[in-house]
């Protein structure tokens, strides 16, 4: 790997595929689909999000906005709130995703 220091901190240069494969990997979204009172529920189980939508593809889309919001506020103000500091690698793996590739990720979560 490629590293840069500065001062103290050292960051590393990577591949940017091959992080956001790893992190895929390594954060399991646990999706849960449900059909409740006509729509669509999907949810992932360990982390705070949850979407609804008269289709199962309406409340992934709405699920994967919704992961898009959150990295937007988490880079611009939750990073630094305790609740939300640890979600960096969740935050990285949205950034680095397309949308075909977040719902790829969310839909296979139990293989």
């Amino acid at each position: 790997a490629v590293t840069i220091r500065r001062s103290l901190e050292v960051n590393a240069v990577v591949n940017a595929e091959m992080l956001r494969k790893q992190l895929a990997r390594s954060i399991p979204p646990r999706a849960r689909t449900l059909f409740e009172d006509e729509r669509w529920v999907v949810l992932l189980a360990d982390l705070p999000f949850v979407s609804e939508g008269l289709t199962v593809d309406e409340a992934l889309a709405d699920l994967i906005l919704s992961l898009r919001e959150y990295a937007e506020d988490w880079d611009a103000t939750l990073r630094t709130a305790p609740n939300h500091a640890e979600n960096w690698a969740l935050v990285q793996l949205v950034n680095l995703s397309t949308d075909e590739q977040l719902s790829d990720w969310i839909e296979h979560s139990s293989e």
